[in-house]
């Protein structure tokens, strides 16, 4: 637990997990006040949810075949992608927005949920491996519910989801990096 590697996983997971868990939350919110209905609101966010189950198995395929930071780089990309077509959505008439970024998003979730486990046991397989697991639950679990809180505090302090989105852009970049370091097999 204390070695560079588990840091740097350790930090890309936190990363990772706060502006997902604030895009689910918030997506809600920033639809809504886009003028959709709360009921069209919830139907994205069930989009999210149809579309994750295909991702994850998806995502667990093209990890064994391109291996799993590169997964996870693609994963990161699609919900990139999926929180700019979210910040886009500034009224109804860009309905097609709508419909286009929950994919990128289930993409995105899919490539946190299948891949953490599976590259932590790439990387740190043998004895201790259940409590590093257990570890790392704790980051996620951080990132679960500080996503949230900091989407709202800077919805509060700016009266708009986009810079809440612009700093969950920035983390999942930030995750990206962090995953990729601790994967590096140069610093063993």
């Amino acid at each position: 637990l204390r070695t560079w590697r588990f840091c740097a996983f350790a930090i890309g997971v936190l990363a990772g997990a706060i502006p997902l868990h604030m895009v689910l939350i918030h997506q809600l919110a920033a639809v809504s006040d886009a003028g959709f209905s709360k009921e069209a609101a919830a139907f994205g966010l069930g989009l999210i949810g149809l579309f994750t189950a295909p991702a994850m198995i998806f995502m667990g395929l093209l990890a064994d075949r391109i291996g799993r930071q590169w997964s996870y780089l693609l994963g990161s990309a699609s919900l990139m992608t999926g929180i700019f077509l979210l910040m886009m959505i500034t009224d109804v008439s860009r309905s097609w927005l709508f419909y286009a970024f929950p994919p990128f998003i289930a993409v995105g979730f899919s490539s946190r949920q299948s891949l953490y486990p599976t590259i932590a046991a790439d990387l740190f397989h043998g004895r201790s491996f259940g409590a590093i697991i257990g570890a790392i639950s704790l980051f996620i679990g951080a990132g679960a519910g500080i996503g949230p809180w900091l989407g709202g505090v800077i919805h509060d302090w700016t009266g708009s989801y986009l810079e809440a989105f612009w700093v969950a852009q920035g983390l999942t970049f930030l995750s990206a990096v962090f995953i990729w370091i601790a994967g590096s097999r140069n610093h063993e």
